[in-house]
């Protein structure tokens, strides 16, 4: 049972309407200038006016891309392309070059995400906000620390992964969502 508060961020899991998924597209965005907070692969990505990058708190609508998949940079200590799924704060200033930022964002992808707290049967249909999104923890850079809240705006939720390990109304449930059509960049109205 999801008895453990343990979240690991969004992860792609199915395409809405059960279209064929592939593991969910990507798409890559270079980054030129230092990001406010380090990346990491499972975090929502936003992007403002071309620059990606993590919302520090609930975004604003039409601003979110997807959810980030990972990183290749030149690494400035080994010289060579290295692909990774961390992007530290300050990469440009220490040396980084070459950065790209791979995103899926397809507004029909699924993703599973850790909630905070229970979740059960009248939850689909409502809306959820990421917490720990920006979070810059060690614990954090390697996907964990994002988990939905009940409440939100920027998520919908779809449905649960329903597993032995987690079932509906468990403390920590993990649930299936959606980035919601007023949020996504390629979907919200202007």
């Amino acid at each position: 049972m999801s008895l453990t508060s343990a979240p690991y961020g969004l992860i792609p899991v199915e395409k809405l309407g059960a279209n064929p998924n592939q593991g969910g597209g990507q798409r890559a965005y270079p980054v030129t200038a230092d990001v406010a907070y380090p990346m990491a692969v499972g975090q929502l990505a936003t992007l403002t006016a071309g620059v990606i990058g993590v919302p520090s708190a609930a975004p604003t609508a039409g601003t979110v891309i997807g959810v980030i998949t990972g990183f290749d940079f030149t690494d400035p200590i080994m010289k060579y392309a290295v692909q990774d799924s961390l992007l530290p704060l300050n990469a440009v200033t220490a040396g980084f070059t070459n950065i790209k930022v791979f995103v899926n964002d397809d507004p029909h992808q699924l993703y599973k995400v850790q909630a905070d707290g229970v979740m059960n049967q009248s939850k689909i249909g409502t809306k959820v906000d990421i917490v720990g999104n920006q979070t810059s923890t060690p614990a954090v850079k390697r996907g964990a620390g994002k988990a939905a809240s009940a409440g939100g705006t920027t998520l919908q939720v779809v449905g649960f992964f329903d597993t032995p390990a987690s079932k509906p109304g468990d403390l920590y449930t993990d649930i299936i969502v959606k980035i919601a059509a007023a949020m996504h960049i390629y979907t919200a109205t202007a």
